[in-house]
């Protein structure tokens, strides 16, 4: 699979961290558990199937238009819960113009994702928590979980988990140059 991410700053970064480690502390499921050296918080764009990917080394310069657009505003919302069991605890993210076009445009560049929830008018930008929770998890997972810092969206990068390599894409210009 190869995964189009947008790669928050540090605060927003930390915050989630903080949020793993609480729910680590509480012995419940949480994506500190991740030991990829890859891993880390991140927005997911889009999501391709290897038959359906497209070729990572021309990314960067495919999206260097639109990836331009960073850093945008990233305001972490309200927890959520998807599915129907195991669940998926993750924190929402609220979504403007901005970043909506963003999508918009990288999944036009992208292609089609490979999942319902990645397409244009039907994404649910988000950051995962946790993963394979039961209801009782779920439950005490919402009682420890507070409010999230708010921060900036400001690279983005392709995982291909196949492969397990991730390409940074940028973009690419000093931090005194960022909006």
């Amino acid at each position: 699979m190869l995964y189009l991410e947008l790669l928050p700053d540090d605060v927003v970064a930390d915050g989630l961290r903080a949020d793993w480690a609480r729910l680590e502390e509480a012995g419940l499921p949480n994506l500190s558990r991740h030991r990829s050296v890859h891993h880390r918080p991140h927005l997911s764009v889009s999501t391709h199937p290897d038959e359906a990917a497209p070729d990572p080394a021309a990314l960067p310069a495919l999206l260097a238009p639109v990836l331009d657009r960073l850093p945008l505003p990233l305001r972490p919302g309200p927890l959520a819960v998807f599915g129907t069991g195991p669940f998926v605890l993750v924190r929402t993210c609220t979504v403007d113009a901005a970043l909506l076009a963003l999508h918009r445009d990288l999944v036009g560049l992208v292609g089609p994702p490979g999942v319902e929830h990645g397409e244009v008018g039907a994404w649910v930008p988000h950051l995962t928590l946790a993963r394979r929770l039961d209801g009782a998890q779920v439950g005490r997972a919402l009682e420890l979980l507070g409010a999230a810092p708010s921060g900036l969206l400001t690279r983005a990068r392709v995982w291909d988990s196949t492969r397990r390599e991730v390409t940074d894409l940028g973009p690419d210009r000093p931090p005194s140059q960022t909006r």
